[in-house]
């Protein structure tokens, strides 16, 4: 798990460069991240897949054993764990082929 801190200090250099190439004050560009990662997580929680354009999708997934039927499946049993999926977006060329 990334530290609280961490990731506080990668937002700091975030802010600093966006606000060396644009006119947007470092304070707004923490104030967006910080919304983005609490809608993210409020929208994540909620079972829906993130989508940022330009950028990718993040969904979670869960890792889980197998039950006999579904009725004896349950979530303090079966599940192992979590992970946050990304998935850069793609952009493929008429030719169905994948443009880097």
């Amino acid at each position: 798990m990334i530290d609280r801190q961490t990731i506080q200090e990668i937002a700091q250099c975030v802010a600093d460069i966006i606000q060396r190439n644009c006119t947007a004050k470092k304070s707004d560009v923490l104030a967006v991240l910080t919304e983005l990662v609490e809608v993210m997580q409020d929208q994540l929680q909620a079972g829906h897949r993130v989508k940022i354009d330009g950028f990718g999708s993040f969904k979670i997934g869960i890792a889980s054993t197998p039950a006999d039927s579904a009725a004896k499946w349950t979530v303090a049993q079966n599940v192992r764990g979590l992970r946050l999926n990304f998935q850069p977006e793609v952009h493929v060329s008429a030719d169905k082929k994948r443009i880097k």
